[in-house]
């Protein structure tokens, strides 16, 4: 066990061994809430080296129909980069074995809430709740893996959701609020007959035609989490607090990973720059959302936002800021 990667040696299909690795950090956050750009900027960190895709989505969907040599495919390359380097390190720790600097993840945004092929498991509860989570897989086969969570305000992730996707279709202010009301009429007809941990991982029908409102109740899913994994573990951000000082974040971020300093000669522009990945572009924005639609998603996510706050002891997370 190495002191960022869980490595093993593995026949490949000429029959030569090879170094495999799996990701140490797993960007979890929600779709909308900046996760592109943080994956960006972390792998600018010279002992941070990405996988193939950003995205593979393998502990949520692929699963099902690739194998998981597949999925270490992915990191092949950081597998040699880190071999690599400790063949080459006159440092003396380095010397020992099962110990690198160099570690890799992914940024998979569904990893924390989607949970929808629970039933392709053969798993069934009478209460309608998946018995068997992600998370639970995950801690199974990489027990010491870190995560970062990055949330916003789920009434602008939401409105920022409904923009980002199907573009082809127009959209208006007055059809997100038809689409919100729509949804939230749908969870609460969920909450009638099922728990709300029950409606958050198997949503109605009539919210994934519309908005995934249930998205935005991030301490249905956080709870579950540090249910699984040790709150060290985890290290939860806001996109607000992130936009305002990349610094600060990403400083905080390479502290929680056990990242060494950035050196002279790196492009600091990359990780600590205003720039943004994956932002929506200007010619799909409309505007605010009505003062009626933040009013009623407000209403609808107070308790979950208090829930939280609570759970984390942060009241930074009722986001209570004034909005624009």
């Amino acid at each position: 066990m190495g002191k960022h990667l869980w490595e093993s040696l593995t026949k490949n299909r000429t029959g030569h061994f090879r170094l495999r690795c799996m990701p140490y950090f797993y960007i979890i956050g929600m779709p909308k809430c900046g996760t592109t750009d943080l994956y960006y900027r972390l792998t600018q960190h010279p002992d941070v080296v990405g996988g193939m895709v950003k995205e593979p989505h393998w502990w949520t969907r692929r699963r099902f129909h690739e194998s998981f040599d597949l999925y270490l495919d992915l990191f092949d390359e950081a597998a040699v980069i880190i071999g690599n380097q400790k063949e080459n390190s006159s440092h003396p720790t380095r010397n020992e074995l099962d110990f690198h600097y160099v570690i890799t993840g992914e940024g998979s945004v569904t990893t924390l809430w989607d949970n929808t092929r629970w039933r392709k498991e053969f798993w069934d509860t009478t209460n309608n709740e998946p018995p068997i989570l992600v998370a639970n897989i995950l801690r199974a086969v990489q027990p010491h893996a870190r995560f970062i969570v990055t949330l916003r305000d789920p009434a602008e992730r939401l409105f920022s959701e409904y923009l980002y996707v199907k573009r082809d279709i127009s959209k208006t202010i007055e059809g997100f609020h038809k689409a919100v009301m729509f949804s939230i009429n749908g969870f609460n007809n969920c909450l009638k007959t099922r728990s709300v941990r029950a409606c958050a991982y198997s949503p109605p029908a009539v919210i994934r035609r519309n908005v995934r409102v249930h998205l935005g109740l991030y301490e249905v899913f956080l709870r579950d989490w540090f249910s699984i994994f040790h709150r060290d573990q985890m290290l939860v951000l806001r996109l607000e607090d992130q936009s305002s000082n990349q610094r600060a974040t990403m400083t905080k971020i390479f502290n929680f990973l056990n990242l060494g300093p950035i050196k002279d000669g790196i492009n600091t522009e990359e990780i600590f720059g205003p720039g943004k990945k994956n932002r929506l572009p200007d010619n799909l924005r409309l505007g605010a959302m009505l003062q009626k639609t933040r009013s009623i998603l407000q209403k609808f996510y107070f308790p979950y936002n208090r829930g939280l706050a609570n759970l984390l002891n942060d009241t930074r997370f009722l986001w209570l800021e004034k909005k624009l």
